[in-house]
This record gives structure tokens, C-alpha cells and sequence, in this order.
């Protein structure tokens, strides 16, 4: 008993020499660490369940409440960070839907833990046979409900649209699987986000609100080349329903695109419109009264500065020095103040090479103002453009023509509301596109 009794001594002793000397036995990293509790929630058929809200709660060493969420991504998955050790309970929540089980036991110890599944199922209605719902609601500032904003919901050969009502909400109802964009649009409003691609499952949908801002406000620093009938600035966003037949296959899709950004060429700044897949369609400005674009009616897609850098700076010295060629330049395509039945000449051009000779002829057309009626609205007085790209030329023994012909209605504060393209090789009709806008987003 002697010896045990020296031994406690002497390790009360040594352990008083560490303290003081500023050592400790325990590693303070460690108990400073926290970890995570990732997991994820699926349906009855083990697809991810979007947007389940999870609740971690537990009573902290200190006898404080601790709390924290996350939310599930597209894939069902979440994680939690920065969790202390210790005993809690994790809960899962979504509106109109259930979960089993209820909640889940969880303990960390010094490492992270993944969690198995939730199962979450649908207490809202919807069925493969009848269908699922996608709702959400439209919110001011303040988080107040917006009424009569215009909602779109698009997927492969399904185009719907609706608008908010007294407390701002939306619903679009009967929808199969499938994977759908649905894009807000008002006059007036900058939407956060622009637009939301969704993924209907085994369940209906509840979105996270929308917010909608007043688009009046520039911010610091920006530039904005602006006419009332084509509204320019960095993250406006457009998306359009597109029809088109391409030799004699119909196709119907539904594409967003957005101002992202700007170059400057020969000295002047153009905004760079995008796509959905973050490629540049086009180069445009508006100055004075008019619309400037790079030439991209023959050749769409074949756009300057793409690449690596080496191939951007060779692209735009060639644009800077080469004073010639008119598909360098952008012109003035629509003349936003022309009067009705206004004829204008873009550029004509002519070359010819060794027995071959080749012409090209864009003129454009106003034909006046006129009511026009989208997914997007009816726009009372949109403005009626032509324009046609007259390209010919022969050599070793053949001929051959082609045309494009592209019929614009612009609307007020909105832009290309609507287009239809033909396409004509010797004047067999080989392509056709028709493109209405759905919504749109303009700050």
C-alpha cells in the first residue's frame, strides 16, 4: 500500500512540474477539433431528394443549446460542419414530405461520421400517373410575396407558364420526370437567381424563393449601353423557346442566355452574350440609336477571342489591323429610331480569286411597330426587323447561292422578344427557326 500511495505521489508531483514548465498530457489540437456528419436523403426509388432541410441539436459540455442545419444539394447529399464531440440528434425537414426514420442518434468521437440514408416520401400528392408539382414563390426585398410576376417552366417538348398570385406564389402542376428551368420575368426586376433548373423525381417540389429586385440601380464602376428597346447590362439574362427543322427534323428546346462580361475592340467596349453552356454567341453594343453586333447571321458560333491566350491575342490583332474585310466589323444592325418601311444597306462585298468569284449582300429592313404576344407577355409595341444575308459565287464549274433571312421583333424593355430564320440553299429551303422569348431578367 506504501509503494502505491509513493507512486500517486510522485505522479501528482510530475504532473504539477508539467503544468508548470507549460507542458500538458492532453493534446490541445485535438480537443480543439471539430468534424463533420455528412450523410444523404433519398426517395423510394434512391434518387437524391433536393433541398431537405437537416437539423443537428444537441446540448453542448457548457449547457448552452447547440444548433445547427444544412441543406441537401441535387444529389440528396449535405454535410454539417465544425461539430464539436458529443451526443446529438439529427432531424430531417421539407415541406409536404415524411421521413423514415424520423431522426437519427448520432455520437462524434474525434473523427467524422457519415450517417446512412433518410428515406424521404412524398405527403403531398403526385404520382407517376397523374403527375408531380414544382412550386415556389416570388419575394421582394423585405421578403414580401410579389403578385403578378411572370413565371415559365420549360423541358423537352413542354413549355408552360403562370403567373404569381396575392402572396406570390406559383405552382405548375402534372409535370412528369424529367429535368425543367423555371425563369421569373417582370418589367422592372432583377430576378436572384435568374432562373433554376429543377429535377422532378418520385415527388412534388417546393423551391427556394425567389428574390426580386428593382433594376434601376447601376452599380459602381458599370457601364451601360442602353436603349429602352434593347436593355444591355452585366448578368441580364433572356430564355427563349426554340423550334426549329433542320432538314426535315423537327426540334424543340429551350436555351437561357446572359451578359457576362465585355471586350473591347478598336476602342469600343461590346458585352459578351452567352449561352447555357458558357459559350459566347455574340459580341453587342448599343450606341446612339443603334444596335451594334458582330456579324454572326452567317456563321453563328464563329466568335473572336475564344481559346487559349496565344490564339485570343492572335484572333484580336487580326480584328485591329485587318481594315477590309466587313465580317471584322460590327455593324449597325437595327436602327432602334428608323422609320417604318426604312431600307438599310449593312455592306456589300465582292472577291474574286482565280476563276472564282463570290458576293456578299446584308440589307436590313424596318417595317414599323406591332403587337406581338410570347410566353413572356404581350408587348404592345414591338418593333419589326428583316434582315437578309445574300451570299453567292461561283467557280470550277458550279454555282451556288445561299440566303438567310431573319425576321426581330424587339420589345420594350425586354429586347428580342421573338425571331423566325429561314435558310436557303439554291433556294431549297434547308433550315428553319423560330425562337419566343419565356422570361427574362434585366438589371
Amino acid at each position: 500500500m506504501k509503494n502505491i500511495q509513493n507512486i500517486a505521489s510522485a505522479l501528482c508531483i510530475a504532473s504539477a512540474l508539467f503544468l508548470i514548465s507549460g507542458c500538458n498530457l492532453f493534446d490541445d489540437e485535438a480537443a480543439d477539433k471539430s468534424w463533420s456528419i455528412s450523410g444523404r436523403v433519398v426517395s423510394s426509388g434512391n434518387s437524391g431528394v433536393e433541398g431537405v432541410t437537416l437539423v443537428l441539436e444537441s446540448s453542448g459540455s457548457d449547457g448552452k443549446a447547440v444548433r445547427r442545419s444544412a441543406k441537401t444539394d441535387l444529389n440528396g447529399k449535405y454535410v454539417l460542419e465544425k461539430v464539436e464531440n458529443g451526443s446529438y440528434i439529427l432531424t430531417p425537414f421539407a415541406a409536404d414530405f415524411g421521413f423514415y426514420p424520423d431522426y437519427k442518434e448520432i455520437t462524434v468521437n474525434s473523427a467524422n461520421a457519415s450517417i446512412g440514408a433518410f428515406t424521404g416520401y412524398s405527403q403531398g400528392g403526385g404520382n407517376s400517373t397523374d403527375g408531380y408539382s414544382v412550386s415556389g414563390m416570388v419575394k421582394d426585398g423585405v421578403g414580401r410575396g410579389l403578385a403578378g410576376i411572370n413565371v415559365a417552366l420549360s423541358g423537352d417538348d413542354l413549355m408552360r407558364y403562370t403567373s404569381t398570385d396575392e402572396s406570390g406564389a406559383f405552382v405548375f402542376e402534372r409535370l412528369q420526370a424529367g429535368s425543367y428551368q423555371v425563369l421569373p420575368s417582370g418589367e422592372g426586376y432583377r430576378f436572384v437567381p435568374a432562373n433554376k433548373t429543377v429535377y422532378v423525381r418520385s415527388y412534388n417540389l417546393t423551391l427556394d424563393p425567389f428574390s426580386a429586385e428593382f433594376s434601376s440601380v447601376v452599380l459602381p464602376g458599370e457601364i451601360r449601353y442602353d436603349h429602352d428597346y434593347y436593355p444591355l447590362s452585366h448578368d441580364a439574362a433572356w430564355s427563349y423557346r426554340i423550334s426549329e427543322n433542320v432538314n426535315g427534323a423537327d426540334n424543340v428546346t429551350m436555351k437561357t442566355f446572359r451578359i457576362e462580361g465585355r471586350v473591347q475592340v478598336r476602342g469600343e467596349d461590346y458585352y459578351v452574350l452567352r449561352d447555357s453552356y458558357d459559350y459566347p454567341l455574340s459580341f453587342v453594343r448599343v450606341a446612339g440609336d443603334s444596335v451594334y453586333m458582330f456579324h454572326d447571321i452567317m456563321s453563328p458560333g464563329e466568335i473572336p477571342f475564344e481559346g487559349d491566350a496565344a490564339l485570343r491575342e492572335a484572333q484580336k490583332a487580326q480584328f485591329d489591323d485587318d481594315d477590309e474585310n466587313p465580317f471584322l466589323y460590327a455593324w449597325p444592325v437595327y436602327p432602334l429610331e428608323a422609320a417604318a418601311d426604312d431600307v438599310y444597306l449593312l455592306f456589300t462585298h465582292e472577291t474574286s480569286q482565280i476563276g472564282a468569284y463570290f458576293h456578299w449582300n446584308w440589307v436590313g429592313a424596318y417595317f414599323g411597330e406591332e403587337p406581338v404576344t410570347v410566353g413572356a407577355g404581350t408587348f404592345a409595341k414591338s418593333k419589326k426587323y428583316e434582315l437578309v444575308f445574300d451570299a453567292y459565287g461561283y467557280g470550277g464549274g458550279t454555282g451556288t447561292r445561299q440566303i438567310h433571312r431573319k425576321t426581330v421583333w424587339l420589345g420594350y424593355r425586354a429586347g428580342m422578344i421573338k425571331s423566325h430564320e429561314t435558310w436557303l440553299d439554291d433556294d431549297v429551303l434547308v433550315r428553319e427557326r423560330t425562337m419566343e422569348l419565356i422570361g427574362y431578367s434585366i438589371p
